[in-house]
């Protein structure tokens, strides 16, 4: 299925340089789970990077520890979802999480799981 998505050239060039900022560990977990293409560095496409930065509502995130795991390194932070300010549903578990403060900006946010992680409060 091809993937079109409407952005602009300055829009394309943000979305590549914060991929190129993310955390190793996050770009594994989108690539596992958001993309299907395994635990690789790998860019998505611009359209499929895109479409992640502003189409998405909707992400899950589960560790190699929980029943149905889509991911093989459990993450240790949240600075990957920023700035995925359009989530509604949030699933991240099984992971190392300590603190889930970065979520207090997703205003959009009604459902969120974080089981089975290493919160302090």
């Amino acid at each position: 299925m091809q993937i079109i998505v409407k952005s602009t050239p300055d829009e394309i060039k943000r979305a590549r340089l914060w991929w190129k900022n993310l955390e190793m560990q996050w770009k594994m977990a989108y690539n596992e789970a958001a993309y299907g293409k395994g635990p690789t560095l790998e860019p998505p496409s611009d359209d499929h990077l895109m479409l992640l930065l502003i189409g998405i509502d909707t992400l899950r995130f589960a560790g190699p520890f929980a029943a149905h795991p889509n991911i093989t390194k459990p993450l240790t932070n949240l600075s990957g979802l920023v700035p995925l300010y359009n989530l509604t549903y949030l699933s991240i578990t099984n992971m190392h999480i300590t603190d889930i403060m970065v979520l207090r900006h997703f205003g959009k946010l009604k459902h969120l799981f974080v089981q089975d992680n290493r919160l302090k409060s």
